[in-house]
């Protein structure tokens, strides 16, 4: 149903729920009002409402499902490097050192240089060999990624080489120096060339003196000694007549001292002494005799001779073929791809004791999950079996023969192919049992709802594949057969799947239970299916014969190959192809060898079978033409895990590559890490069961011996499978509460699982049937869910339910998952529903220092009123405001954002479930943004004369407002106006205008615009009536006095108004009978002007007008503009019609 002011969905109103406007094609065009349309029944609306159901769109889900066959595979065949340490010795024999040419000892120096010897050849051959292997991989469909690292330890000589007492040359540098004193009695001595003074010593004489003048008073002691010149010395305010000076045998004077000690010194009387209020002692001084220097030479020596010796360089580098521990530490591997690390060794591994080594390997393979696969010779195996059982436990191990390069690589090719390759049909999704698959799921609704939850089901039938009866069939379907269920699974078992997945959606908003019919789960319109089949792979098997006697005849038969699904029920066993290809002396060929082959040659020979499912195996065999008899190749097949109880398929493919038989089949049974055997078997045990064996991770061995044409019989290397015994599935336990019970409708059921798996196995599937019950137990009605079923609303509502959880266990491939069940009871009722929060807030896009309104008004209750308001508002620095209000506010908004929760009550005290949380972005203020200045001007085509009236409504702001508005009106000729309205108006007087607009917001930034306004300087109106007598007259029949009506024989009156002009004309057509009659522009008077309006009057009568027939009439008239040099013309006319004679209007007879 469509609310309040919401639009009407087009396709549910129909044609006659219209009314049609019909105003205009009955009401004539120049009567037309604007007010006929504003009447009621002119509009087009509907003349009733009508109720619309707006139903949900289901959504839409897919699903892929892709075989899991991405591996990352990392080769290191650097352990078949063979390295050997060189030593490098120079004796340089013995060393003088001396200190300053003076001897001091005698050494001798040694220098030892180390490198290694690395013979890299078996490495290089296998590198080069398996340069292929990636495109080789994916050229069959595999998502490989090959990467070959041949790295190991190898430090480098960390300080070069080794000296034993190495000299150190270098220039030894000292001085010898010489001194001697000089005495001279100048001062400005200077010492010979290349000496210098280093101190001075002066030796002095003390003397003492005064001065006296004469004059007229007597003679005083002056003590201006100081002030000699050529004239008579200043003696203070004294003018001396003349002067002497006079040395006496004192050193000081002191004038404080009494006269009579004056005296003693030689020194005149206090009351001679012209200055005696003088502190200065101006009475002796020190006098130089001579000084005493003292002066050195320094004389620079040097000698390039032996500083020292030094011993350096005792380490030595290290290279260690057999240390891969950093290399395997280093592997990086993509996520989701299966990691194998492949080493090649020719010596035993001797860093495993080696703590931090060791145990780096070791989390690298946990880490990573790394399938170890090491070739290597028979005694590294106790080094394999350490790091597998201390690491992730997945690898194998085989014995290296250096003769067979191309065999080990192609082994390696074949094991991908027959783990991972697999040919598509294009149809049907087929992979091979035990193959991991992915699945990737696509969700979308065309009303953006949300996914509410998605539920799968596996239906398994496992009589075929590929529409194929097999033979070996499973005991039944799987578990999950038929059930909805929570998860995707793996396809733990042959046969042929159909999977199904569904999704619901949520259109509901904000939790609100009355919208709760309208999801819609995908499968309402689309069941999206998936078939998958599953199948088991083949076996590649051949046997081969080479005839000397027929030239070396070769003969190979690929007839034992099989595939366990139709090995009996289809003669081809189920092979669809056979591919064979092999290496001879390093070359790769493509199919058979030749039939008869070369003498002396080894022929690696592998056979890839594919079944007719698509899936593929290889083998590898060695085939001698030597004339010598090789060991013969002990070779099988068996599961990876078992239980105890479990059939131990072994699949024999041992042979003897001189087509030798095979005898004395020496199978052994240990622990795995533990070399000691628990059993020496003849033949092939039944079952871990039967040897009487626990479960654990053991280690299967066996040797052939051949039965040789030529030559003493040989024995086989020991090959050995490692393999796991599991103890055997036992059921989960199913256990599940879901409260309150009973629950209020409108809440939902908390679900909490109990369950268990005795094994400690994983639990991957859950379903749930729901039955909703009468009082008495008896089913209404049930339903099949894979998710939880908290809310009861999605089912039959209010009412009693019996609730059944099966659960399913994921136990280690290749035990098949186990179920158990458990049912409960729980009960709807109604209760109070508690209300919905939610709010908006103003203004939407928030800046800086605004003030933020939050609006809760989008809240409801739907059996009551909000009555209460809970608001938590966080701000962009981690502080939290709370308001009860209802409209709280948000002031001087920081930039960040605000996260506010909103929770309301209603008037039972219920509070919202689910509060409302919204995030508020508040922006940084935006730098502004100029305005823009635009404006037009009515009316657009202007005449002279016209009031202009300019518009600026086409200005604006995008991020404020236009405060303010300044034009300048610039005429062609004439002063500039200016105007601060909004809309100004002004006379057009000129022929052009240059307008200008600047327009100011409110941050004060301008634009300015300019445009030029055209005036149009011609204009014509024309307007032609009578005389005042005639226009009397036609007042006096009730027309208008200047009805364009005329009588025949009436003058005209013509009045043309224009602009400034130089003249006027104009002329008028009267029939045949009196012709075109002009009307020059000598007729007309100018009767007024104006800078922008003339008016031009004339009078036309003739005599013959009179004779005008009834008719209508147009006068024509022109103009030339401007008054000088007049270019431009401007016309009108004017209609008149003559109706009658003046003679009618008089009831005259008019003669012809």
């Amino acid at each position: 149903m469509e609310s309040f002011n919401q639009p009407t969905i087009p396709e549910f109103i129909l044609a006659e729920h219209y009314l049609r406007d019909d105003t205009e094609p009955t009401l004539p065009v120049p009567l037309q009002s604007i007010d006929q349309y504003h009447k009621v029944e002119n509009f087009n609306i509907p003349q009733n409402d009508k109720a619309v159901t707006v139903d949900n769109a289901p959504p839409v889900v897919d699903f892929g499902i892709t075989k899991h066959n991405k591996v990352d595979i990392y080769l290191n065949f650097a352990g078949l490097d063979t390295a050997t340490m060189q030593t490098n010795h120079t004796n340089y024999g013995s060393q003088d050192r001396y200190y300053r040419t003076n001897y001091v000892e005698t050494r001798t120096w040694e220098a030892y240089d180390y490198s290694y010897d690395i013979d890299s050849a078996e490495k290089n051959k296998l590198t080069a060999l398996a340069g292929d292997l990636e495109v080789n991989l994916i050229t069959k469909g595999i998502d490989a990624r090959v990467v070959i690292d041949n790295s190991y330890e190898n430090r480098p000589d960390p300080d070069g080489t080794y000296n034993i007492n190495y000299p150190n040359w270098g220039t030894t540098y000292w001085t010898d120096s010489y001194y001697d004193t000089v005495t001279s009695a100048s001062p400005n001595y200077s010492p010979p060339s290349g000496w210098y003074i280093t101190s001075t010593t002066d030796n002095t004489q003390n003397e003492s003196y005064t001065f006296t003048c004469s004059f007229s008073t007597g003679t005083y002691w002056c003590p201006n000694w100081d002030s000699y010149t050529s004239t008579l010395p200043s003696c203070g305010y004294l003018s001396c007549t003349s002067w002497s000076k006079t040395f006496v045998n004192h050193t000081y004077a002191d004038r404080t001292e009494s006269d009579a000690r004056r005296e003693e010194k030689g020194l005149p009387p206090l009351s001679q002494d012209a200055f005696r209020t003088s502190s200065t002692d101006r009475y002796s001084r020190v006098n130089t005799v001579s000084r005493t220097y003292n002066i050195r030479k320094d004389v620079p020596r040097s000698a390039y001779e032996i500083q020292n010796f030094t011993t350096s360089g005792s380490q030595k580098p290290f290279i260690d073929t057999t240390d891969y521990s950093e290399a395997i530490s280093n592997a990086s591997y993509r996520a989701g791809a299966d990691s194998y690390y492949i080493r090649y060794d020719k010596r035993n591994w001797s860093w495993t004791n080696n703590t931090s080594k060791f145990s780096s390997v070791i989390s690298a393979m946990k880490n990573n999950s790394i399938y170890l696969w090491n070739t290597a010779n028979n005694d590294n195996r106790v080094n394999f079996e350490k790091v597998m059982t201390n690491g992730s436990k997945l690898g194998q191990f085989t014995v290296y023969d250096s003769t067979a390069a191309e065999k080990h690589v192609q082994e390696i090719e074949d094991y991908f192919i027959s783990n991972y390759a697999h040919k598509e049909d294009g149809v049907n999704k087929t992979i091979v049992l035990g193959d991991k698959v992915d699945y990737t799921v696509t969700y979308e609704d065309h009303e953006n709802d949300p996914e509410l939850k998605r539920e799968w089901k596996f239906e398994h039938d496992p009589t075929k594949v590929n529409g194929r009866v097999i033979d070996n069939q499973p005991s039944g379907p799987i578990a999950q057969n038929g059930l909805w269920i929570n998860n995707p699974m793996q396809l733990p078992a042959v046969g042929t799947y159909k999977i199904q997945l569904r999704a619901m959606d949520d259109p509901i908003h904000f939790k609100d239970s009355r919208f709760y019919n309208f999801r819609k789960w995908s499968d309402e319109s689309i069941v999206r299916e998936y078939t998958v089949n599953v199948h088991r792979r083949p076996t590649a098997l051949f046997n081969f014969t080479v005839d000397q006697s027929d030239n070396f005849k070769l003969t190979l038969d690929p007839s034992p190959s099989y595939d366990i699904d139709f090995k009996t029920n289809r003669d081809d066993k189920g092979i669809a192809e056979y591919e064979w290809s092999y290496y001879l002396d390093g070359v790769e060929y493509e199919g058979k060898p030749p039939a008869n082959v070369q003498v002396d040659k080894f022929y690696d020979v592998t056979l890839t079978v594919t079944d007719i499912d698509g899936a593929s195996d290889s083998i590898t065999k060695r085939i001698s033409t030597k004339n010598e008899n090789l060991p013969p190749v002990a070779l099988f097949e068996v599961q990876d895990i078992v239980t105890r109880s479990e059939k131990l398929n072994f699949i024999d493919l041992s042979y003897d590559p001189n087509d030798d038989p095979l005898t004395n089949y020496q199978i052994t049974v240990r622990k795995q890490g533990d070399q000691t055997v628990l059993k020496n078997l003849t033949s092939w045990p039944e079952s871990f069961e039967e040897m009487g064996l626990p479960i654990g991770e053991y280690v299967i061995g066996l040797t052939v011996d051949d039965i040789p044409k030529v030559g003493a019989s040989l024995t086989s290397e020991l090959y050995e499978r490692n393999i796991k015994v599991i103890r055997d599935n036992d059921p989960p336990v199913s256990l599940f509460t879901l409260s309150p019970n009973p629950v209020e409708k409108g809440k939902l059921l908390t679900y909490e699982d109990q369950s268990y798996d005795p094994n400690g196995d994983p639990l991957i599937n859950y379903s749930w049937l729901v039955e909703q019950i009468d009082e008495n137990g008896n089913v209404i009605e049930s339903w099949n869910t894979g998710v939880p079923p908290t809310d009861l609303e999605q089912f039959g509502g209010i009412g009693k339910y019996r609730i059944t959880q099966t659960v399913f266990d994921d136990p280690p491939f290749p035990l098949q998952s186990l179920s158990d069940d458990y049912t409960i009871e729980v009960e709807m009722i109604q209760g109070p529903e508690a209300p919905f929060a939610e709010f908006a807030w103003e203004p939407l896009q928030p800046t800086e220092e605004d003030t933020i309104t939050l609006d809760p008004s989008y809240s409801y209750d739907l059996d009551g009123t909000i009555e209460g308001y809970d608001w938590s508002i966080k701000a962009p620095n981690g502080i939290v405001t709370t308001s009860t209000l209802m409209n709280p506010k948000i002031m001087n908004a920081q930039v960040g954002e605000y996260e506010v929760t909103l929770n309301v009550i209603d008037n039972d005290g219920l509070k919202s479930i689910i509060p409302a949380v919204h995030t508020i972005l508040v922006k940084p203020k935006a730098p502004n943004k100029p305005p823009v200045a635009e404006y037009i001007w009515e009316p657009f085509k202007l005449f002279l004369g016209d009031n202009v009236k300019l518009n600026p409504e086409g200005s604006y702001d995008v991020d404020g407002t236009i405060v303010s508005y300044e034009w300048s009106i610039a005429p062609t000729i004439g002063a500039t106006s200016s105007s601060t309205e909004k809309y100004p108006e002004f006379i057009a007087t000129s022929s052009q205008y240059e307008v200008t607009l600047k327009v100011t917001d409110n941050d004060g930034d301008t634009d300015t615009i300019t445009k030029t306004i055209e005036v149009n300087i011609a204009k014509l109106q024309a307007f032609v009536t009578h005389t005042d007598e005639w226009r009397n007259r036609w007042a006096a029949e009730g027309f208008n006095p200047d009805i364009n009506m005329f009588k025949a024989g009436e003058k005209f009156v013509i009045e043309l108004t224009s602009t400034p002009a130089a003249y006027v004309w104009g002329s008028i057509d009267l029939g045949v009978d009196i012709g075109k009659v002009e009307i020059p522009s000598a007729s007309f008077n100018l009767v007024s002007t104006s800078s922008t309006k003339y008016v031009w009057r004339a009078e036309l009568w003739q005599d013959n007008f009179k004779y005008i027939p009834n008719g209508e009439y147009l006068f024509n008239f022109s103009s030339m503009h401007p008054v000088n040099s007049p270019y431009v013309q401007a016309d009108a006319n004017y209609l008149v019609m003559i109706n009658q004679s003046i003679y009618d209007a008089f009831k005259f007879h008019r003669a012809k």
